[in-house]
């Protein structure tokens, strides 16, 4: 009857029929066998939970009367997602051959190029099975859906031996694990979460058999590399200190120091105004110890007051033409609005905004501040460029390094985000340059992930469904 009122689509026969019922229930068999493991985190006790509804701990208040609902953690199936890509990428998509190279190469021009990936190299030398593939790590939160009270904290990782103009396709991600919940998750939480997926890489260190897509069988390992988050992220994942709390910077472990917010803050003298306090990070030139820098020096240009020697904010409208004539890259993926609207930018519109629009602003600023941008320009770039030399990396370590030593505003502006950028250079020796591991490129996975939910009641199995 179908067919003869000529509904589109139809099968045309009771054979094919059965065929696409058989083929669904194959889908969702392989759907399920992604799933591993799904946990239940409770916000309050922080335990463990059976129940995805209540928390299941007698001694819990929300035993009896759960306010929130436990956090859903699904942990995936790692292995067979890199079996599926390994068998998916075409022979000449996949590189190994850094791995068994005898050259020495001064370049970075990837991530093979740097310390991390050379010293897995080097101990694996004597090994029967020294072939092995690589994964950087990213974790993120996003909200499910817009003006959503639920949040989603995305484990996804990519392959770095894959082919760079490939390598950050959505169907070449592996998506380690994927966590819902109504509460950010406590630091206890964290550390619950990422067990079963700490175990699960372990596993994967060990010499295992994989299909490539020519047909061979090949003999890996498999090692997580590195991390790429932001800050608060980082935070809570490796158990650091907050960004602006004491010994905030992970890498030099300077205390810093505290001074009050405002410039000409006053001792408190009648208890009604309160003096905030913000913790720095100032450096000695000599000492050894992300694009929002660049963000920052936005601010202190179109929110200062007017009598600061740097404050620009009487010239907006005048930069604002200038900046709105130029002529943007075609390989830019999004340009950057109005500078009037500076304190909405996002990390992806500063960064166009150092590497290509920075002349503008010599016209505008004085010499001390305009040179002390180009500092920033000219050292991002190099970071930035697809071959750093050694000698690039020297101009980069000493641009970068003079930025922050040589900070012309107050010091109360050097906060963590500026005194980050002192690091760069040791990041982008260790791990190659910049653009391989910047979070840019796992934000399409994050966003097509929480757009493939479109229920309000039960998000975690929707989701679950879609992966």
């Amino acid at each position: 009857m179908l067919i003869t009122l000529k509904v589109p689509r139809v099968p045309a026969s009771w054979y094919k029929l059965t065929e696409i019922i058989k083929r669904t229930d194959d889908t969702s068999k392989s759907n399920q066998q992604i799933i591993d493991s799904t946990c239940y985190f409770c916000p309050e006790c922080e335990q463990e939970s059976t129940n995805p509804s209540k928390c299941t701990n007698a001694k819990c208040s929300y035993y009896s009367n759960c306010l929130v609902a436990p956090h859903t953690f699904m942990v995936m199936n790692i292995q067979q997602q890199i079996e599926e890509v390994l068998r998916s990428t075409h022979q000449n998509d996949l590189d190994l051959s850094a791995q068994t190279s005898t050259e020495s190469t001064t370049s970075l021009i990837d991530i093979h190029n740097g310390d991390v990936y050379k010293n897995i190299v080097h101990s694996l030398r004597k090994e029967n099975h020294k072939f092995f593939i690589s994964l950087t790590y990213n974790i993120d939160d996003a909200a499910v859906y817009t003006s959503s009270e639920q949040s989603m904290w995305t484990f996804i990782a990519c392959l770095n031996e894959l082919k760079r103009s490939i390598r950050f396709n959505i169907e070449k991600m592996i998506v380690l694990a994927v966590g819902v919940g109504r509460k950010k998750p406590s630091r206890l939480i964290m550390q619950q979460m990422l067990n079963p997926i700490v175990t699960r890489l372990k596993l994967l260190q060990k010499p295992c058999l994989y299909r490539l897509s020519n047909g061979f069988y090949q003999m890996l390992r498999v090692y997580l590399i590195g991390i790429s988050n932001d800050k608060p992220a980082n935070s809570i994942v490796q158990n650091q200190p907050e960004p602006n709390a004491l010994f905030g910077c992970a890498k030099c472990e300077i205390a810093g120091r505290t001074t009050p917010a405002k410039l000409h803050a006053t001792p408190n003298q009648s208890g009604k105004i309160t003096t905030v306090f913000i913790r720095i990070f100032p450096t000695e030139i000599g000492e050894q110890p992300e694009m929002r820098s660049n963000k920052k020096l936005m601010q202190l240009w179109t929110e200062s007051p007017r009598k600061q020697p740097w404050s620009l904010s009487k010239l907006l409208p005048l930069i604002a033409c200038d900046l709105s004539k130029i002529h943007y890259p075609t390989t830019t993926t999004r340009a950057p609005r109005s500078l009037m609207k500076c304190l909405k930018l996002k990390a992806n519109e500063c960064r166009v905004l150092l590497l290509i629009e920075y002349p503008i602003f010599k016209n505008y600023l004085q010499d001390v501040y305009y040179q002390h941008l180009q500092k920033l320009a000219f050292g991002i770039s190099i970071g930035e460029s697809s071959n750093i030399s050694m000698t690039m990396l020297d101009e980069m370590n000493l641009l970068l390094t003079s930025f922050v030593d040589e900070f012309p505003y107050h010091e109360r502006y050097v906060v963590q985000t500026v005194h980050c950028v002192k690091h760069f250079a040791t990041t982008t020796k260790d791990v190659g340059p910049l653009s391989n591991y910047s979070t840019f490129n796992y934000e399409s996975v994050v966003g097509c992930l929480s757009s493939s939910v479109h229920g309000t009641k039960n998000v975690s199995s929707e989701l679950a469904k879609n992966i």
